[in-house]
């Protein structure tokens, strides 16, 4: 489906994503996401990154994530909603020129940061995405060793 027309059917409203999604309610989620965090947080606390409102956040993720080409078909999204507003600012351009951000986790890419940037991507019909990841098991190997 074009992005347009799927804004078109939603205007002013939450939709649902498109994308294959896993609800926050959902008892993997919880684990994937506090297995990356985990990595983020022990990062800040050894780099003495403050929080900053998210910018320690960032940082982290950008000292510890390897920018790649995620393929569409192995990402899960971790918004069930999403505001048409986030699609619509961004609808002119090749999508935000802040990467979306991913957490790789039991063989699948799970959306940190970016739900917006990832589904425009998929309405239209890219194969894959440009972020930064975070694999997680590969971090977790290295700080048990």
């Amino acid at each position: 489906m074009r992005l347009l027309t799927f804004l078109e059917m939603t205007k002013d409203q939450k939709y649902p994503n498109p994308m294959p999604h896993v609800s926050m309610d959902d008892p993997r989620m919880e684990e994937w996401y506090n297995r990356g965090e985990g990595i983020v947080e022990r990062y800040m606390k050894a780099n003495n990154i403050p929080f900053d409102g998210g910018k320690g956040w960032k940082k982290a993720d950008a000292a510890l994530g390897t920018v790649m080409d995620v393929p569409m078909d192995q990402i899960i999204g971790t918004e069930t909603h999403l505001e048409p507003s986030g699609l619509e600012r961004k609808a002119g351009d090749r999508f935000s020129s802040d990467m979306p951000v991913f957490y790789f986790v039991d063989g699948i890419y799970m959306v940190v940061d970016g739900n917006h940037r990832t589904v425009q991507a998929f309405l239209a019909g890219e194969k894959s995405i440009r972020g930064r990841v975070l694999d997680v098991e590969a971090h977790e190997r290295q700080m048990a060793a």
